[in-house]
């Protein structure tokens, strides 16, 4: 499943395609022919061709180590096929990310501008101010433990300066959302703006599940002996107390406001057989045993457009913003050579 270093087809033949002078090349005839899968899924070399932009060539290596945290995170999460499923749809995103980044970055380079070192130098001092407690002997040994060097931050700190750079002039400055966009978009989609009805319940839960049956039928007898109490006089908090078995007893079994909807619908179910102050019957959910008391029910609303106007306008200029970005990558794209394997390293 892992990447490896054992050859994979054709792929496996291709280095990082390169000049005499080092500079990496774009391929041709044969080299791009070998850019289609190959006929069994082998182990991947990490320097296998990942993509091709222009005169910049990705390995499945860069791939990986863009993925960072992202790779850990799967790791941990899944196991089997399905981790290897979500392992090389991370990889095909990182990958196509890592493509529009090198388009971005050639283009910068063609118009023939430039981040100033000290601006690069800054931002390395501010990292080893804020992380390294003003020690770059310490962010050296973090980088050789990572397998890098500070040249190599610098490269990794100048490119990202130069993306946001590009980014913030060729997208972020031609957002325009208008008041006028903000107040239609309330108006157009009410119903993205309703607060659900709501309820407030307090519950007691008698643990019956997992258990023996004669325990769990002594379990249920419990419950039915608590609601007793309660429709004899005690208090209901009280008995919470006493008697629940859940995380909300030393609360007096308050679950507090609610939309019934996203509980289990036996208890959504008795829930609006309820009226304020009205306690249910036991209700049996998966061998425990549930007894609820409807505090208050309050109906759905629709919040004033004052509340969500700062995040109606966000979520506006986030969507305009990535229509941009998508139409300029592909402008950018359209204009170069760019040649992405068909390549599953997991």
């Amino acid at each position: 499943m892992l990447v490896t270093a054992v050859a994979w087809g054709a792929l496996s033949a291709i280095p990082s395609a390169r000049s005499a002078d080092g500079e990496p090349v774009a391929p041709t005839g044969g080299v791009v022919a070998a850019l289609a899968p190959a006929a069994a899924p082998e182990p991947v070399l990490l320097d296998s061709v990942a993509a091709v932009v222009n005169t910049r060539v990705i390995t499945v290596g860069d791939v990986v180590e863009a993925m960072g945290s992202d790779r850990q995170r799967l790791l941990r999460t899944y196991r089997g096929e399905e981790l290897s499923e979500r392992l090389n749809q991370a990889f095909a995103a990182t990958r196509d990310d890592l493509v529009a980044r090198s388009l971005v970055l050639q283009a910068f380079e063609k118009e023939g501008a430039q981040i100033p070192d000290w601006a690069v130098e800054r931002e390395i001092q501010d990292t080893v101010r804020d992380r390294f407690n003003n020690s770059r002997a310490r962010l050296e040994q973090s980088l050789r433990a990572d397998g890098l060097t500070l040249d190599d931050m610098r490269r990794h700190v100048l490119e990202r300066m130069t993306f946001q750079a590009m980014r913030s002039s060729k997208v972020n400055q031609n957002i325009r959302v208008s008041a006028f966009d903000v107040r239609n978009q309330y108006d157009s989609n009410p119903q993205a703006y309703v607060v659900p009805s709501e309820v407030h319940v307090r519950t007691i839960v008698v643990s019956g599940g997992g258990i023996g049956a004669g325990s769990a039928e002594s379990q249920r007898e419990k419950a039915y002996a608590l609601r007793k109490r309660m429709t004899d006089g005690e208090d209901f908090a009280a008995l919470a107390r006493e008697g629940s078995d859940d995380d909300f007893k030393d609360q007096g079994g308050d679950w507090g406001w609610l939309d019934p909807s996203k509980l289990r619908v036996e208890l959504s179910a008795a829930i609006g057989e309820l009226q304020p102050g009205g306690i249910s019957d036991v209700v049996e959910v998966a061998g425990d045993f549930y007894i609820i008391k409807l505090e208050d029910r309050r109906g759905s609303t629709l919040r004033p457009f004052a509340e969500v106007e700062p995040a109606i306008e966000r979520a506006l200029r986030e969507a305009q913003g990535r229509r941009i970005y998508e139409a300029w990558i592909g402008e950018l794209r359209a204009q170069a050579y760019v040649q992405v394997a068909d390549v599953r390293p997991f």
